[in-house]
């Protein structure tokens, strides 16, 4: 549950017009690199896909989404990542408020606060 909520925030608030995401495996990438990578995505966005994803093993190309999502289907993919996103978050909150609080966000897992009885 706390990977998907994790890429649906990914998929919903990552700025794709400025930003290239790039999943560094086991930080395989130094500081440089991945530099290199955001200064090169910068100099030429056009050249690059709507949702450019980098990883050590594809520095100079963003293999994983060369030719999609179009633009359209792009912008679709981001409103529906949002709204279930928020829905999502919503109706666990509505689940558990009375027996318990839980707080999920992008950067940590999942946490429980359970309520004595």
């Amino acid at each position: 549950m706390n990977g998907f909520l994790k890429i649906l925030w990914v998929l919903a608030y990552h700025d794709w017009k400025t930003k290239p995401l790039i999943v560094n495996f086991n930080n395989i990438l130094s500081f440089e690199e991945m530099s290199k990578i955001q200064n090169a995505f910068a100099e030429n966005r056009t050249s690059f896909p709507l949702m450019a994803i980098f990883t050590p093993y594809n520095k100079s190309s963003s293999f994983w989404t060369k030719k999609e999502p179009i633009g359209p289907i792009f912008s679709r993919l981001i409103k529906l990542a949002q709204a279930t996103y928020i829905t999502f978050h919503q109706q666990l909150d509505n689940i558990f408020k009375s027996d318990f609080m839980v707080t999920i966000n992008h950067q940590t897992d999942c946490q429980f606060y359970l309520s004595s009885f």
